[in-house]
């Protein structure tokens, strides 16, 4: 039986998910209100949650993240009710993803199960809800506004660091020196790190505008009841899904791109010292000594702490 075939998605199950995606409400900040009606560039979905730690990380990333932001680009945060109507100090829209994101089966923290948990849903189960949760609702929102739709989507962990321009340059000079068909926002393209399996969504996951909208328009429901059932019932990480999910289109190309890191800095990655013909490139940065790319512009920082702390710093006296 194929994968399709597993999960009984039916009209009656797909008009609930989407009624719960459209009930749930964006609080668009005033400094983004002008920009989603002019056109953005890039619009960046991060993923966090209340617990202070958490939101005390977000920030401490964002205010980081900031200064590479292009004068088009904006933020938005998908996280619980209570996060959002919370003290967060983050700048950018609040995406509120309700208890039951897909209308069908209930991620309420403490109360419900789930497999991998071996007990209830805790925190990092439910995050990985709030992927896809957090691109689909703001690709209908921009949708139904009428505003133009932003050229890209990135999808992000809060302790993903991107440098915005040199993500951008990346991607830009990828299709121009591989002869892409032109602006290459409109073909259906995405972009994440170079992986094994899945798509390595801790150093980010870079969707252009056609792309995103087929996605969501064609399967956004279905792949939200997916990542759902997943979360419940089986192994949660929505990156380790996402090609399995993307299976269900047609046309479309994800792409490893070398600039965008799943690991950090002070990985055991970076010492790594290829052997004869193994296939990666090696360039020793001043940040990494085998990097993948002479200007990386993602890293998953996952790290307490004063060991972000560190790494920023690092990062930012290298300009990257």
């Amino acid at each position: 039986m194929t994968e399709k075939g597993r999960y009984p998605f039916n009209s009656t199950n797909e008009s609930l998910t989407a009624m719960a995606v459209a009930a749930a409400p964006t609080v668009v900040a005033p400094e983004n209100k002008l920009l989603e009606e002019s056109g953005v560039r890039l619009y960046i979905t991060t993923v966090t949650g209340a617990n202070p730690s958490l939101l005390q990380r977000a920030r401490l990333m964002q205010r980081a993240i900031l200064p590479s932001l292009g004068p088009r680009d904006v933020f938005s945060h998908t996280c619980e009710a209570s996060c959002v109507h919370s003290d967060h100090g983050l700048v950018g829209n609040m995406v509120e993803i309700p208890e039951i994101p897909d209308g069908i089966l209930n991620l309420q923290l403490g109360v419900i199960k789930c497999a991998h948990a071996h007990g209830y849903c805790g925190p990092s189960h439910v995050a990985q809800a709030k992927f896809p949760f957090g691109i689909i609702h703001e690709v209908r929102r921009m949708k139904a506004s009428g505003n133009p739709m932003p050229q890209w989507w990135m999808v992000r962990d809060d302790d993903t660091y991107v440098h915005v321009e040199h993500l951008m340059g990346a991607i830009e000079a990828y299709g121009v020196n591989r002869g892409f068909p032109q602006p290459l926002h409109e073909q259906l393209v995405c972009f994440s790190p170079p992986c094994g399996l899945g798509t390595c969504g801790g150093g980010g996951w870079v969707l252009s505008a056609a792309f995103a909208e087929m996605l969501v328009g064609q399967i956004g429901d279905k792949w939200m009841q997916f990542q759902v059932n997943r979360v419940r019932k089986g192994m949660p990480h929505y990156d380790l899904h996402v090609k399995k999910v993307l299976t269900w289109l047609d046309g479309w190309r994800l792409i490893s791109l070398p600039e965008m890191h799943a690991f950090a800095p002070n990985s055991e990655l970076c010492d790594w010292k290829p052997e004869g013909n193994e296939g990666r490139k090696c360039v020793n940065t001043s940040v990494c000594a085998c990097d993948t790319s002479e200007m990386p512009s993602s890293w998953h920082l996952n790290l307490l702490r004063p060991g972000i702390e560190q790494m920023l710093g690092m990062l930012q006296r290298n300009g990257l």
